[in-house]
């Protein structure tokens, strides 16, 4: 006598009530922390990109306290300074056959009122002969006014005084100090920033 086995009932396929609750119930709790990690990193993504005002103003404020600390004698390059310029010789950056990082240059620092910004201009020994455009810079926007000011020894008055332009007596003379002062748009406060010129003073 032979035993026909009887055939096991094949499982269900599909999802019973309670997993498809289940789903339906964490599904938006996972979407909404995978939204929420991917919303966060676009906004700091975004931050990242966008330069604030502060940032821009300690950057414009190291560079041009590192140029005129810099500034060098140089019977070449004289230093003239105005009212919305100034222009001096400074150590730069060049082609190793002009002096690698130790050649002398032309630095100038200018403001465009058409583009309310101020730039920096840099001209290696060949461009300064050959009366070439140097390598520009943007290094402060939204600058709504700037002047520029210089501090001499004045030797009839015997004090020293700011004055707003500056032409050396002599090839190679160059002020004590430069005042940079300027107003941002938006705002009404003006910002000065004092550099003392290692080098600077008259000639004796």
């Amino acid at each position: 006598m032979s035993i026909i086995p009887t055939p096991r009932k094949s499982r269900r396929a599909g999802f019973s009530l309670i997993e498809l609750l289940l789903v339906m119930t964490l599904a938006p709790i996972i979407f909404f922390a995978v939204y929420a990690n991917f919303s966060t990193g676009i906004r700091l993504w975004q931050r990242l990109q966008v330069d604030t005002p502060e940032e821009d103003l300690v950057i414009f404020a190291q560079k041009a306290q590192r140029d005129f600390e810099n500034a060098t004698r140089y019977s070449l390059i004289p230093f003239e300074g105005g009212k919305d310029e100034a222009i001096f010789a400074a150590r730069i950056e060049a082609e190793p056959a002009l002096g690698g990082d130790r050649s002398i240059g032309q630095v100038r620092y200018y403001y465009d009122e058409n583009k309310n910004a101020i730039f920096r201009e840099i001209k290696n020994i060949s461009e300064i002969y050959r009366d070439a455009s140097g390598t520009k810079a943007l290094l402060l926007k939204g600058v709504r006014s700037f002047e520029a000011a210089y501090l001499n020894y004045d030797k009839l008055a015997e004090s020293y005084v700011w004055n707003d332009a500056y032409q050396p007596a002599q090839t190679g003379n160059q002020p004590m100090a430069v005042r940079l002062s300027y107003v941002l748009e938006g705002t009404n406060k003006r910002m000065e920033q004092v550099i003392f010129i290692p080098a600077g003073g008259d000639l004796k």
